[in-house]
C-alpha cells in the first residue's frame, strides 16, 4: 500500500492488488475469504487519510473497498457475521465514514440507510451518538467554516425529517438537530432577516395563538410544569415521565423559534455588535449566561430521562434560563425591534439630526439638488435613533464652540449612484473634550464595519473645524 500511494509504480508494488481484485470479484468463496479485505480496511481505520490517496491511484480497488462496506451494513446476507478477523461494530461505522466522505456521504445516507446504519449495532448499544459526532464533522461552528461547510444543508434536511422517524431514536435525533439548527447558515443576510421577520410575524397571527402553540405560550406551558414538577420531586421525590416528555416537546417547539435566531446571531454577528457596543453581542453568544449558553444547558437537561433528575435546583435553573431567554427574543423584544424595522428613512434621519443640533448655534444646510423623499438606508431604525442620531448631535456638541455665532454646516450631496453623503462640520471649541469614553464613536464604526448596512463613517479635524461624514447606499 504505501508502494502504490507513494507513487512507487512498479510492476510489483500491484502483485497484491492484482490477486486483490481478482478475488473480490467473484462471489463468496468460504472461510477467509474477506481476509486481505479486511487488512487492507485495518488500516484506513487507523489511517483514514490512506483511503484518499488509494482512490486516486487505484479507483477499482476502491470500488470494492465500497461494496464490501455496504454490504457489511445494509445488505441482508450477514456479511459482518463471515469475516476472518473479530470486529469492533463501531469500527465499521467509523470505516464507513472514511470510505463514503463529502459528496458520497450525501449520495449513501439516505433515510433509509441512516437507519440501517443506527441499528448495525444493535442489540450491543447504540452507535447514534457516534454517527451522530461524524456528521458534525460537515457543519460549520463558526461562520468563516462556511465556504468549506458545503454538504450541511442538505444533511440538515435529513435530520429535520429523522425527528419525526419512528424508525430511529427521536429524542437524541431531536437533541442534535436543536444544536445544528443554530450553527451559522449559508442563506444570505437578506434571506435571514425576511426569514425572521417572517417568524416574528406567525408569533402574532391568529393560527397559532388559536392553536396555543406560539413561542410565549410554549414558555408559559414549560415554566407552569416545571413549578409543578418541582412540587411532585419535593414531595415525592420523582418526577411523571409523561409530564416530562411534554416538556420535551414544548422545548423542541420553543427551539424551533430561538434556533434560526441564534444561526443569524453567528452567521452575522456584526449585526449586533453596535447595540450598544457589544453589550447584545454578549447577550446572545456571550459564554454560559448568554443565550446560547443558556440553550445549550436546557437542552442537555430536556433530553435526559425524568429518573435522572434528583435536584430541585436544576429545575430552577430551567426556569431562570427560560424567562432570561424569553426576555430577549419574544415580541416586542429590543431584537425583536431591530428585526421588524431594519431599515431607516433618510428624510427622517436628516430632519432628527437638526432637530438635535438646535440650540447650539447657526446651522446652514447645503442640499444639492436631489429628493430625499421615499429613500431609505440599511442601519435599523432603533440604531438610527440609539447610535447614529444620538451620537453625531452628541460629537457635534461635545467638540464645538459655545456661543449663537457658532456655525454649524450640514451638506447633503450625491456621492455616486445608490449612494448619499452627508457632511457635519462645526467650528471646534477652545477646550478639548475630556469625559467621552469614546463609545459613541466605537459604536458608529462597528455600524461601519457590517457590510450589508451600506454605511461609512470618517471624521477629522480641519483647521478650526471638526467635520464627520457618513455615507449611506439608499433604497
Amino acid at each position: 500500500l504505501g508502494k502504490v500511494i507513494g507513487f512507487r509504480l512498479y510492476s510489483e508494488s500491484f502483485t497484491f492488488f492484482d490477486f486483490f481484485f481478482k478475488k473480490y470479484e467473484t462471489e463468496f468463496t468460504g472461510q477467509d475469504h474477506y481476509k486481505e479485505m479486511e487488512l487492507l480496511c485495518a488500516s484506513f481505520i487507523y489511517e483514514p487519510y490512506l483511503y484518499k490517496k488509494l482512490k486516486s491511484v487505484l479507483p477499482d480497488i476502491a470500488e470494492q473497498i465500497e461494496r464490501f462496506v455496504k454490504s457489511l451494513i445494509f445488505s441482508n446476507d450477514d456479511s459482518f457475521g463471515k469475516l476472518t478477523y473479530e470486529w469492533d461494530k463501531t469500527d465499521i461505522i467509523h470505516l464507513f465514514f472514511v470510505v463514503f466522505k463529502n459528496q458520497h456521504i450525501v449520495t449513501h445516507l439516505s433515510t433509509e440507510d441512516f437507519r440501517a446504519l443506527v441499528k448495525f449495532t444493535y442489540p450491543k448499544h447504540s452507535a447514534l451518538n457516534y454517527i451522530l459526532y461524524k456528521l458534525l464533522y460537515y457543519f460549520p461552528i463558526n461562520a468563516d467554516e462556511l465556504p468549506d461547510k458545503i454538504l450541511n444543508l442538505k444533511l440538515k434536511e435529513l435530520i429535520l425529517k429523522l425527528t419525526s422517524d419512528n424508525g430511529v431514536p427521536k429524542k437524541e435525533i431531536k437533541k442534535f438537530y436543536t444544536f445544528i439548527a443554530s450553527l451559522p447558515s449559508r442563506e444570505d443576510f437578506e434571506s435571514q432577516m425576511a426569514y425572521l421577520r417572517d417568524n416574528y410575524i406567525r408569533q402574532e397571527g391568529a393560527e397559532l395563538h388559536d392553536l396555543k402553540a406560539a413561542f410565549g405560550h410554549n414558555v408559559s406551558l414549560l415554566i407552569t410544569n416545571i413549578r409543578q414538577q418541582k412540587d411532585q420531586l419535593e414531595t415525592e421525590g420523582k418526577i411523571d415521565e409523561k409530564m416530562w416528555n411534554e416538556n420535551r416537546d414544548a422545548w423542541f417547539e420553543i427551539n424551533s423559534f430561538i434556533s434560526p435566531i441564534l444561526s443569524f446571531s453567528k452567521s452575522f454577528n456584526g449585526f449586533l455588535k453596535p447595540y450598544p457596543y457589544f453589550s447584545k453581542l454578549k447577550k446572545f453568544e456571550g459564554g454560559e449566561n448568554s443565550i446560547r449558553g443558556l440553550v445549550g444547558y436546557n437542552n442537555e437537561i430536556f433530553f435526559m430521562p425524568a429518573e435522572n433528575l434528583k435536584e430541585i435546583e436544576t429545575l430552577d435553573k430551567l426556569e431562570v434560563n427560560m424567562i432570561m431567554i424569553q426576555r430577549e427574543i419574544e415580541v416586542n423584544s429590543a431584537f425583536h425591534q431591530l428585526i421588524e424595522n431594519p431599515k431607516s428613512d433618510l428624510k427622517n434621519f436628516i430632519n432628527d439630526i437638526l432637530a438635535g443640533l438646535a440650540g447650539i448655534g447657526k446651522v446652514v444646510v447645503i442640499q444639492e439638488t436631489i429628493s430625499l423623499e421615499g429613500l431609505i438606508f440599511g442601519i435599523p431604525k432603533d440604531y438610527t435613533d440609539i447610535l447614529l442620531t444620538k451620537e453625531l448631535v452628541n460629537n457635534v456638541k461635545n467638540h464645538s464652540a459655545k456661543g449663537e455665532n457658532t456655525n454649524v454646516e450640514l451638506t447633503v450631496s450625491i456621492k455616486s449612484k445608490s449612494y448619499i453623503s452627508v457632511k457635519i462640520a462645526n467650528e471646534i471649541s477652545h477646550s478639548s473634550f475630556e469625559k467621552s469614553n469614546g463609545e459613541g464613536l466605537k459604536c458608529l464604526n462597528l455600524l461601519a464595519e457590517f457590510v450589508p448596512f451600506g454605511f461609512s463613517y470618517s471624521s477629522e479635524t480641519v483647521d478650526s473645524k471638526f467635520i464627520q461624514t457618513l455615507t449611506f447606499k439608499t433604497q
